[in-house]
This record gives structure tokens, C-alpha cells and sequence, in this order.
């Protein structure tokens, strides 16, 4: 239709991003109009200060928890699979699974906290002697949960790591927040 002008550039959107929205909805397929609707959502909350909402109370730091809550899930899902796959693939011993699973999820969680949580760009040496410190308090305190909540409660290991799961979380970050990670001058 001539004359007819599509919907008005926002300011803080870049025109190559509204081109490739047109051109995916104009595809005419379901998968363009997905990818259009996807790349709306993008740009609406790439140029969206949610920081300022997300921390209107300056005491609760939402999104750092949120990313730390993200990097623990990783690290955690390491963590089981060892766990799972040591006890139903190779017959090991579930607290030893589950110790050899938190090794390698430290590994994991070390790396992605370190630039991804706390944004860090200096100071390796003391944060990660920090966190091998808070990790293997951690790991203690875990390996203890694990082996009541199977040797002492009886309940079955995975119940029993959840559980243990929750609890080294909010230590970890507490800890890892206000000392591990704090920023090196």
C-alpha cells in the first residue's frame, strides 16, 4: 500500500534490528513470525533499564543472585550427573559420587562466578583461594547432609543431595557474596 509507513523507529533501537524484524515477519511462515516476535521481546528488554526496577531496594541485589542461582544450577547439574551416572553406570558409592560431582561442579562454578557473577577482571589468585576455601567448607558441609540424609534419616541419595543442595546454596552465597568475590583492590 502506498503511502503507508510502518510503525515508528524507537529511539534507543537500532535500524538494523527493525529491519530484521520486518524481514522475518514478512517471511509468511510460522517460524519468521516466531523469530520476529523473539527479536521484539529482544529489543524491548536489551533497551529496557530493568536494573534501576529490578533494585529499587538497594539491599536485596536481585540480579546477582539470580545469575548466582543460574551458575550454581550448572555447577549442580554437573554435579548430579557424576552423582547419577557413578552410582547407576559404575555402582560407586553414592556419597563418593556425589563428592567427586562437587569437585567438578567447584570447577565450574569457580570459572562462571568469577567473570559472569561478580564480574571480575583482576585478581585470580585471592578469589580463587576465597572460594577454594568457601568451596571446600562447602564440600564438607555437603558430604555431612549427604551421609545423614542416607545413613542417619535413611532417605534415598537423591532426596537426600537436594537437600544438601539447598542448604550449601545459601552458604555459598552468602559467603561467596560478601567475602570470596568481593572485589579485589
Amino acid at each position: 500500500m502506498a503511502g503507508v509507513q510502518g510503525p515508528a523507529l524507537p529511539a534507543k533501537l537500532k535500524s538494523f534490528d527493525w529491519q530484521l524484524q520486518g524481514a522475518f515477519e514478512q517471511s509468511g511462515s510460522s517460524v519468521g513470525k516466531g523469530l520476529a516476535d523473539l527479536l521484539t521481546c529482544w529489543s524491548v528488554v536489551k533497551w529496557t533499564d530493568c536494573k534501576e526496577f529490578l533494585l529499587m531496594n538497594k539491599r536485596i541485589k536481585i540480579p546477582r543472585v539470580f545469575k548466582f542461582a543460574l551458575v550454581g544450577g550448572v555447577g549442580t547439574l554437573v554435579q548430579y550427573l557424576v552423582l547419577t551416572a557413578g552410582v547407576e553406570l559404575f555402582a560407586v558409592n553414592p556419597v563418593a559420587s556425589s563428592c567427586v560431582g562437587y569437585g567438578l561442579g567447584f570447577l565450574v562454578n569457580y570459572l562462571l562466578n568469577f567473570y559472569f557473577t561478580f564480574n571480575l577482571k583482576a585478581g585470580h589468585r585471592a578469589a580463587l583461594i576465597r572460594y577454594f576455601s568457601l568451596s571446600l567448607f562447602g564440600f564438607f558441609l555437603n558430604l555431612a547432609l549427604v551421609y545423614l540424609a542416607i545413613n542417619i534419616v535413611g532417605m534415598h541419595y537423591i532426596p537426600g543431595q537436594i537437600l544438601a543442595t539447598a542448604v550449601v546454596f545459601l552458604s555459598n552465597y552468602v559467603l561467596s557474596s560478601r567475602w570470596a568475590f568481593k572485589k579485589i583492590a
